[in-house]
């Protein structure tokens, strides 16, 4: 306390860094976490009920990126056409800054529902995410194939550089989780997935360039503006951001200075300032355990709901956690936690029918076991 200087939650009414001290920060930093952990722990709960039906509550996770999807269609007409949007229905809260008239050159920048382009990209590669991975696996869900072109149109249409990074991370993460699983048939499915999204991008872009010349210049001036984001005054106040976080670490031992004390541009520095090197350690278990039972449940069960909603969900989050890990501070969306429940719940479902099945069958094997030693003294006396 008064001796390291930190990022204040509201930095932009500072100015800058502060001494560290008690704030209100982190008071609320902790309501939020607690309310997120608390829904988590219930929605997890209550899902592992059999009379639930945990793969209604995944499509309907597909769902609503379907509707951001056409929130984010409905704001690029406003902003091109002006086409009416009912900006005070979507932004009715005072207390979050909404950007929602950036512009990327002459192409506007696209944040549906969200509070700006970035966190819409984030949750848009939950989506992307989730949706390429179980039509990899060869689930059997209405709209997901073609959720996969629709959010990432409306992925670019964000202009977000987090967005276009976490794809590029995704990417390169595929043939990870395909080794990870097991499923080397996924490669087939893979290329074709390939070849039939570069046709449809190929198509699309034909069309869109011949109807609409002036859509060149724009995207290479997008283009050119996210490769240059480095240079940019946002990229470098963001870069100082983590690396004076990422130095709170030494400052303070090791420790962290307290949770909501520091806020940072993405997740890493922001966790490692605030919960220091041993709450790191404690959510890397976490982390860890939860994915080693994921897979380990996803072993055991055959291909229906559970088994899609494990898929579904450590997809997602995986989408979720990269983008944050490239440029967001937290991870404090209610639908995030949502999705850790649905993960939980998944796996608990998959435990409990496993131990049914084995009492079941420790039972049936008790019955003939109990009708063999009833019968042998019928037996014995006949033979007598």
């Amino acid at each position: 306390m008064n001796q390291v200087m930190v990022w204040p939650q509201k930095g932009d009414t500072v100015g800058g860094r502060v001494l560290l001290s008690p704030n209100f920060g982190n008071i609320s930093q902790d309501i939020y976490l607690i309310i997120n952990t608390s829904l988590m722990v219930i929605s997890a709960r209550f899902l592992t009920r059999n009379d639930v039906s945990i793969e209604k509550l995944y499509r309907t996770f597909l769902l609503s990126g379907w509707g951001v999807v056409i929130i984010c269609m409905w704001q690029l007409a406003h902003r091109l056409a002006g086409v009416p949007y009912p900006d005070i229905f979507f932004y009715s809260n005072p207390g979050w800054a909404v950007l929602n008239t950036q512009m990327a050159g002459p192409v506007p920048r696209i944040n549906a529902s969200f509070s700006e382009p970035a966190a819409c990209a984030m949750f848009l590669c939950q989506i992307l995410f989730s949706c390429v991975w179980i039509v990899l696996q060869g689930y059997s869900i209405a709209g997901a194939k073609w959720l996969i072109p629709a959010s990432a149109f409306a992925l670019a249409c964000t202009t977000s550089t987090t967005g276009f990074a976490t794809v590029a991370v995704g990417l390169c993460l595929l043939p990870v989780a395909i080794m990870l699983t097991g499923a080397t048939r996924l490669m087939g499915n893979i290329l074709r997935l390939v070849v039939g999204g570069a046709a449809v991008v190929g198509c699309g872009i034909l069309v869109l360039v011949t109807a609409v010349p002036q859509v060149v210049p724009a995207a290479q001036n997008v283009y050119q503006s996210t490769t240059e984001k480095q240079q940019s005054q946002s990229y470098q106040d963001r870069s100082q951001a983590d690396s004076d976080s990422m130095a709170l670490v030494g400052e303070t031992y090791g420790l962290g200075v307290g949770w909501g004390s520091n806020r940072a541009s993405s997740l890493i520095p922001s966790l490692l300032s605030t919960i220091g090197i041993i709450g790191g350690i404690g959510l890397l278990i976490f982390d860890g355990l939860l994915l080693r039972a994921a897979m380990h449940a996803r072993r055991t069960v055959p291909p229906g709901p559970e088994r899609l909603v494990i898929d579904g969900m450590l997809s997602a989050l995986a989408g979720g956690i990269v983008a944050a890990c490239i440029s967001s501070p937290t991870l404090g969306l209610l639908n995030f936690y949502l999705l850790i429940g649905m993960l939980i719940a998944a796996i608990a479902r998959v435990d409990l029918q496993s131990r049914e099945t084995v009492v079941q069958n420790s039972v049936a094997e008790f019955q003939e076991h109990l009708a063999d030693a009833e019968e042998k003294p019928r037996l014995l006396t006949k033979m007598l």
